[in-house]
């Protein structure tokens, strides 16, 4: 066990009492796939790790099949672009 400190970009609440981890990725940096999996296996069902996409559609690493998006629909995280994020929470 690693033990490793952790500030995300935003942090908010929900009506329901969830907080909630926002991090907001242009990219991913060789790495973060597995931070993020290894954040999200550590955190209680009241705190959600969220993620707002600049550019969803792009690669999660060259040569990568796989987008940002789908990336995270596959590891069961929320996702939003800076578009969709107000219309989620409001």
């Amino acid at each position: 066990i690693i033990h490793r400190k952790y500030t995300p970009d935003f942090v908010g609440d929900t009506k329901a009492g969830i907080q909630l981890l926002v991090e907001c990725k242009g990219y991913f940096r060789v790495g973060d796939t597995q931070k993020y999996k290894s954040i999200r296996d550590s955190l209680d069902h009241s705190r959600e790790l969220v993620f707002v996409l600049h550019n969803p559609n792009k690669r999660v690493r060259k040569g990568s099949q796989m987008t940002m998006a789908e990336w995270c629909e596959k590891e069961n995280l929320l996702w939003f672009t800076s578009e969709t994020i107000c219309d989620a929470f409001n």
